[in-house]
């Protein structure tokens, strides 16, 4: 769950955006796609790192 929590955020949120700033600021595509997946191994990081202290999903 908590991947795929972290993968969707990237895909919702933090891609869209590093794209329009770094395509804004004249980046190019290569800039822009190294930058946003590195963006997404941290967010896949920070996801192993809270589920391995023990992330649980709320109670429903």
């Amino acid at each position: 769950m908590a991947l795929g929590s972290a993968v969707v955020i990237w895909i919702g949120f933090v891609a869209p955006v590093n794209i329009v700033t770094l395509r804004a600021r004249r980046h190019g595509w290569s800039t822009t796609v190294m930058d946003s997946l590195c963006w997404l191994v941290v967010m896949v990081v920070q996801a192993v790192v809270l589920k391995s202290w023990g992330l649980v999903p709320p109670p429903l």
